[in-house]
């Protein structure tokens, strides 16, 4: 299952997010694309004990954010894009060996680009769902 947002949520309330099972069994896998200036949503998530790969190709941080939280200056898209560091989801799971996983967490906040980003998650989703993942 996939959650999918279009907008951060409140780092101060992860009630809503159904992630708490996945913490729970050390099987939380998050994915976040759109970090921009800040990343305590990503961090909290990581000190909870998710593994959280997060990705903005207009910002320049070091590759760890914080306890589990990874990050890489790659944007979403629906076809890649070196030229502009811009890479499909499929293309993202890939290499980071994630295409089999689940993803606890999927978070598009990508300056008013998110409907075509989410036309390869949703591509996706549909693969996973036929694939009873």
């Amino acid at each position: 299952m996939v959650n999918l947002v279009l907008d951060k949520p409140n780092a101060n309330n992860l009630e809503w997010i159904n992630t708490k099972e996945d913490i729970r069994n050390n099987k939380c896998l998050i994915y976040s694309f759109g970090v921009g200036k800040d990343y305590s949503f990503e961090r909290i998530l990581g000190r909870l004990g998710c593994r959280v790969l997060a990705f903005d190709p207009t910002v320049n941080y070091p590759p760890k954010l914080g306890k589990n939280v990874s990050f890489e200056r790659l944007g979403l898209a629906t076809r890649n894009d070196p030229d502009n560091m811009l890479e499909s989801l499929m293309s993202i799971l890939s290499k980071h060996r994630h295409n089999n996983s689940k993803i606890s967490y999927l978070k598009i906040d990508i300056e008013g680009e998110e409907v075509e980003g989410l036309q390869d998650c949703l591509l996706y989703t549909s693969d996973a769902a036929d694939e009873g993942l």
